[in-house]
């Protein structure tokens, strides 16, 4: 692992602490720093660098680009939870002022890939991959039709590795037939149905 610290920063302080931030999140890195200071910076600077530094520390690879208080953040989850933590975080955690002009994160791969429901009585839980989370919201709406009245569990988690079919059409099927049941389960792997 490398990460390379380039641009300007407002005085040392600054400067030092994005590199013992850098050092905290990625301990094991080499971390080349090509940090200049230079004046200029909008206020909440420091806030916003080490937010974004920090945010490294869930890629398997990636950057991050501020430009004053601008986020452009891209990368490879390194995890599940890691993903869900950055976009967490840039939906609920960004420093004040701190916007995001462009966010290009991709989901851990997981492997077996699988969707799974079961309805018993009043509850159904939901749970596996989808490809996004725009996928998650469409099945979740799905399911609040499908499912009006009943306890919906929804346990699904966003993560790449989804087979090379209709995913997202196989899962609104599968829970089409399982809502036609008063009790049951159906299952989706890599290559299967159940």
């Amino acid at each position: 692992e490398s990460v390379v610290l380039d641009g300007y920063v407002p005085n040392e302080v600054v400067h030092e602490t994005l590199v013992a931030a850098a050092r905290a999140v990625l301990p094991r890195a080499a971390i080349t720093d090509r940090m200049s200071v230079a004046s200029g910076e909008p206020e909440g600077f420091a806030e916003a660098a080490t937010f974004a530094v920090n945010a490294l520390a869930q890629f398997q690879k990636g950057g991050v680009t501020l430009d004053g208080l601008t986020l452009d953040i891209a990368g490879v989850a390194r995890s599940v939870d890691d993903y869900e933590t950055v976009i967490d975080g840039l939906a609920h955690g960004l420093p004040k002022g701190m916007k995001v002009v462009a966010n290009d994160i991709v989901p851990a791969p997981v492997s077996p890939y699988g969707w799974s429901a079961s309805k018993a009585g009043k509850a159904v839980v939901l749970s596996g991959y989808v490809p996004s989370p725009e996928s998650r919201a469409e099945v979740a709406a799905l399911s609040r039709s499908l499912f009006a009245g009943l306890d919906v569990t929804d346990r699904i988690r966003v993560a790449s590795g989804e087979p090379k079919m209709d995913w997202i059409g196989a899962i609104k099927f599968a829970m089409g037939e399982l809502a036609k049941l008063s009790s049951g389960s159906v299952r989706l792997g890599d290559r299967t149905y159940a």
